[in-house]
């Protein structure tokens, strides 16, 4: 059985700085956030299947990229599925192969109409706030507003909000030079920031409304009476 299994050991966001002792240095931010810190995770692989070990996969890798990936690895070619699947399979670069029939070029953290982030190759850029004002500061933020250090443990509620970090409206950087995102470079490759903003413009226009069930009436919990949906 071992020799037909495949160990991924991965996370679905980075940690939340906000309890300690997490930290996601020399990446910014955490949990709830836009910054890298809070989108980019370690990911271990282990595997019989998986041949020359010790490496590095260093390509952009997206959560959707795992069930092409897991396809492929099972021996179902991605040309079964593509284009139906919005992800890329990374199983030849897995196996140390350099005939990757695609590759990921982009990611996009998100999008709506209060923050929306992109990244294409090392650059990416910001619209709106990166820290989700739902919930509490990562420890990464307090520098901008010190005097919020005081809830550095606590759910903000909205009467705090004159607490909230006051970021730029739009924001460029080259995660590859500039992996903390320290210093937007906006205005100096406005150019760039027009090319990524004109492709968050156009997922744009692809988004639908999401699906919230707001009643939940016939549903039981064990703990409380009520059946929560999940964040997801």
């Amino acid at each position: 059985m071992l020799d037909d299994t495949l160990i991924v050991v991965t996370s679905g966001n980075g940690g939340d700085t906000a309890l300690d002792p997490e930290t996601n240095t020399p990446l910014r931010g955490g949990k709830f956030t836009l910054w890298e810190g809070g989108a980019r995770v370690p990911v271990v692989i282990q595997g019989r299947m998986v041949r020359f070990g010790g490496r590095s996969h260093r390509d952009l890798f997206h959560a959707v990229d795992w069930v092409p990936t897991l396809l492929h690895a099972a021996g179902i070619h991605p040309s079964k599925f593509r284009p139906s699947l919005d992800g890329i399979s990374h199983w030849n670069a897995f196996l140390g192969s350099t005939k990757q029939a695609y590759s990921r070029e982009e990611i996009l953290y998100n999008i709506d109409n209060k923050s929306a982030a992109i990244r294409v190759g090392d650059y990416k850029l910001i619209l709106g706030n990166p820290v989700e004002k739902s919930y509490q500061f990562s420890m990464s933020e307090l520098d901008i507003n010190p005097s919020c250090a005081r809830y550095r443990t606590s759910i903000l509620a909205s009467k705090q909000e004159n607490c909230y970090s006051k970021f730029e409206s739009e924001m460029l950087f080259d995660v590859a030079e500039d992996p903390s995102e320290e210093t937007s470079i906006l205005k100096y490759l406005g150019r760039i920031g027009l090319l990524l903003e004109k492709k968050l413009d156009g997922y744009m226009q692809e988004v639908v409304p999401p699906q919230s069930e707001k009643s939940h009436e016939n549903t039981v919990d064990l703990k409380d009476g009520t059946l929560y949906p999940g964040w997801c």
